[in-house]
């Protein structure tokens, strides 16, 4: 009986502990976190900063603004997830988009849903404002390219040890041509190391 009670202070002591609350440590924004080895914001903003630098180093770059004297209008299209986890590719999108920005060395057209929002909005400003008759009240920006692109992953499993190997894939198109004018790779390679009752 009283091995009985000591077990039950013992598990009432170590439920409480359990339940004493949540800790939040706070992290510098560039700090890099790895917690459980998946893809993460410092391998989006890594990868993304890598491509652009690229695709603004390559020729086709200083072709375009020698040939045409002004800079090149780029839409983002999609980057397909084809890895087994879930992966934000929007917000790696994002991470393209704002370097590219920070660049100033190209111009951004809004595609995709984004676009038709766009257009929705200047269909209703073009029908309540006032404006002199025959005026066009916009002028789109036509698309020069269009980046888009898909990230793979390849799994390798022995034992209390997993590699995780991440490949990005980008590609830039003329609009005009078809043509893929740049194509650029990351690769991230990551090992894991757990306790083997862990996996």
């Amino acid at each position: 009986m009283k091995f009985y009670k000591i077990f039950l202070v013992v598990c009432c002591f170590l439920a409480l502990q359990s339940c004493s609350g949540t800790r939040v440590t706070r992290s510098i924004d560039n700090q890099a976190t790895d917690l459980s080895g998946k893809w993460n914001e410092t391998d989006s903003k890594l990868v993304s900063n890598h491509m652009v630098n690229d695709l603004l180093s390559d020729s086709w770059f200083r072709e375009f603004f020698n040939s045409r004297g002004r800079k090149p209008v780029i839409g983002l299209g999609r980057v397909l997830n084809k890895t087994t986890e879930h992966i934000s590719t929007k917000t790696f999108i994002k991470d393209i988009e704002l370097a590219l920005q920070h660049s100033d060395a190209v111009e951004l057209a809004a595609t995709g849903q984004a676009k038709k929002e766009v257009r929705r909005e200047r269909e209703d400003q073009h029908e309540h404002n006032l404006h002199p008759a025959g005026t066009r009240i916009f002028q789109e920006k036509k698309v020069d390219f269009l980046l888009r692109g898909s990230i793979h992953s390849v799994e390798d499993q022995l034992k209390n040890l997993k590699t995780v190997f991440y490949q990005v894939d980008l590609e830039l198109v003329s609009v005009t041509t078809n043509d893929k004018v740049w194509n650029g790779q990351k690769r991230i390679k990551k090992t894991i190391e757990k306790p083997l009752l862990k996996w």
